[in-house]
């Protein structure tokens, strides 16, 4: 059952953005902003591309993404409901168990396909 706070299924976050991609990057995709302002994927055993700015979420052309940092997100496949998901190795990927240099959490599986954005901080798990 979904909680009344959570936005409704397929409603894009208030935190819904255009930026520049590459043909890399997917609807779905975990990504990061580079240091040139574009989102890339985002993944969790390259601290540097650990922080998740939000999913891919529309591809207007191979090179301009539309991003969502918050709500619920939707059109996604295989998750497990009530599971807490985070940023994988994997780039762009997500999964229910953290990466090997950084813990990101970044939402939870309202279905399986929907994924409830929490977009935490980042935890060093470098020694």
């Amino acid at each position: 059952m979904r909680p009344s706070n959570f936005p409704a299924a397929g409603q894009q976050g208030s935190n819904a953005w255009s930026a520049g991609c590459t043909a890399s990057e997917l609807v779905g995709h975990a990504v990061h902003v580079s240091a040139a302002g574009q989102v890339r994927r985002a993944q969790a055993d390259d601290l540097a591309k650990s922080r998740v700015a939000g999913f891919v979420s529309a591809k207007a052309s191979d090179t301009s993404c539309v991003v969502v940092s918050d709500g619920v997100l939707t059109g996604l496949s295989a998750l497990t409901p009530g599971a807490t998901y985070y940023l994988s190795d994997a780039p762009g990927v997500i999964a229910t168990t953290p990466g090997t240099q950084a813990v990101v959490e970044v939402g939870e599986a309202l279905s399986a396909t929907e994924l409830v954005l929490r977009l935490g901080e980042m935890t060093n798990m470098q020694a």
